[in-house]
């Protein structure tokens, strides 16, 4: 039976909401189980156990990256980490395969967002950040994005290595047929040369 991939993705929900589902729905399209988190509880540490647990499961994180720094717990005194950083973090902590689509300047968001001027510095060194850390992928639109995460699907499944099942065993190699006897000394060869390799 084949394994479903599931990919958690990260996204500021004011901003990038659409940018999100359209990027689920590629998923979907591709059989790909999209994970995302729509509620965050409010303390740091029972955060840190859902983003643990939510991410420890999937097999891949898509980050979509905006210029909104976003929400962020409420009991972090600044300065501070926002939900979406703090679910990168935990994506790296966990070893995940991490994937960044991160805005063009000329993304237009769908509407203007108000946010504290320390907010944007922040999220302005996050991108940068990860700009100098990891392969980034820019993106100016909801079309744009759909088609490079479609792009993308390919490199998730690489990630899962399906095993192969025999209903029937393939036929011997032609090279062995009519040589039963070279192929019985074979097998009896084989797992001696093998046990002897081992001691050493």
């Amino acid at each position: 039976m084949s394994q479903t991939l599931r990919v958690f993705i990260s996204a500021t929900t004011s901003d990038l909401g659409a940018c999100r589902e359209a990027t689920a729905a590629v998923l979907r399209k591709a059989q790909i189980f999209p994970i995302i988190q729509e509620e965050l509880p409010a303390s740091s540490d029972e955060l840190k156990d859902v983003l643990m647990g939510t991410i420890a499961s999937c097999d891949a994180v898509i980050c979509l990256v905006g210029k909104v720094f976003g929400a962020k717990p409420a009991d972090q005194p600044w300065p501070s980490h926002s939900y979406t950083q703090l679910e990168y973090f935990t994506a790296r902590e966990l070893g995940k395969p991490t994937f960044i689509f991160i805005t063009h300047d000329s993304f237009l968001q769908p509407k203007q967002i108000e946010e504290p001027e320390k907010w944007k510095t922040a999220q302005d060194d996050q991108r940068c950040r990860l700009l100098s850390a990891h392969k980034c992928e820019w993106f100016n639109s909801v079309e744009d994005l759909r088609l490079q995460v479609a792009q993308l699907v390919r490199s998730l499944f690489d990630l899962v290595v399906q095993p192969v099942y025999y209903l029937h065993p393939p036929e011997r190699p032609a090279f062995f047929v009519g040589r039963r006897f070279e192929f019985q000394q074979l097998d009896k060869v084989v797992p001696v040369v093998w046990t002897a390799f081992r001691r050493f």
